[in-house]
């Protein structure tokens, strides 16, 4: 059975993103890093979450098949990159977390919608 992660994408979309941002970051080419885009740096960590969390669904035998890292080795590889993205995104684009939290029906904490920080930035 073929995995297919939110929306329908696929693993193969979310490995194509990786690959497409670190061709960029390498090239260069419009003279911007991606991870600058609000974007691009929380789409990579949510494909590296979505990663993870496939590679958790598919389970895995825990060895290592040419060179490659186990399923398990994978996952916490995934799961370690797309949190510490993730705390980068919201350092970079603080105003962005209200926004998802709203679009997510989820209701933040008054410590969060209070705090200088993310008010300044959603408010600004």
């Amino acid at each position: 059975m073929r995995w297919v992660g939110p929306a329908g994408r696929t693993k193969q979309q979310y490995l194509l993103l990786l690959r497409l941002v670190r061709l960029h970051e390498q090239l260069e080419a419009m003279g911007r890093n991606v991870s600058q885009l609000p974007n691009w740096a929380y789409g990579v960590a949510l494909a590296h979450f979505y990663l993870a969390s496939e590679d958790e669904e598919r389970g895995g035998d825990g060895g290592k098949a040419g060179g490659k890292p186990s399923s398990a080795e994978a996952r916490e590889e995934h799961a370690k990159k797309a949190d510490r993205l993730l705390q980068s995104a919201l350092l970079m684009f603080p105003s962005v977390l209200l926004h998802l939290l709203d679009k997510c029906s989820v209701e933040a904490s008054d410590e969060v919608t209070k705090h200088k920080y993310f008010l300044e930035a959603h408010i600004g």
